[in-house]
């Protein structure tokens, strides 16, 4: 369940890159760019669907947390979507002195920061909610310099950590 939900992440990421590149192009018009955009908040949307998956009661992504939802949007926040699990990875213990951690909590998925401010993926300073927002903004307004920093750099560097993510056990 946990390898099908990376999947579904790392598709939508790749997906919102495509949106990008549609929408960089000089050709794309005003109401171009405003369905491209609702497609990037559509895909933001699905996100927090998978993001909250669960499996028998238990959320994929809440790290430890297993029976608190992961994932909450929250217009009136900072964030567009607060994490509500921990940073505490699921572990088993499998020997006298030896537990194995299993899956993946939803602040490494999504890029939330820990309590020292240090987000999981290098170079991308905002959660992946945050940089899906600020790509639909940009596509919607036609923002091509903010458009080009955000699906180049940050997009980039999130599919490329979660597609590099190991199979879970």
């Amino acid at each position: 369940a946990t390898d099908t939900a990376l999947g579904e992440v790392a598709s939508a990421l790749s997906q919102a890159k495509n949106l990008c590149l549609q929408a960089g192009t000089a050709t794309v018009s005003a109401p171009q760019r405003a369905a491209l955009a609702g497609q990037i908040r559509a895909l933001q949307a699905s996100l927090i669907v998978t993001g909250n998956a669960e499996v028998q009661g238990h959320y994929l992504f809440s790290g430890s947390q297993t029976t608190t939802p992961p994932l909450q949007a929250d217009a009136t926040a900072n964030l567009p979507v607060l994490y509500r699990g921990n940073h505490q990875q699921l572990s088993y213990q499998v020997g006298a002195d030896e537990k194995i951690a299993v899956g993946f909590t939803g602040a490494a998925v999504f890029n939330y920061p820990d309590a020292a401010g240090v987000r999981p993926v290098a170079g991308v300073d905002e959660d992946a909610f945050s940089l899906l927002n600020g790509l639909a903004d940009a596509v919607e307004t036609g923002d091509t310099a903010r458009l080009a920093d955000r699906k180049s750099t940050r997009l980039n560097s999130s599919h490329t950590d979660i597609s590099r993510m190991p199979s879970s056990a």
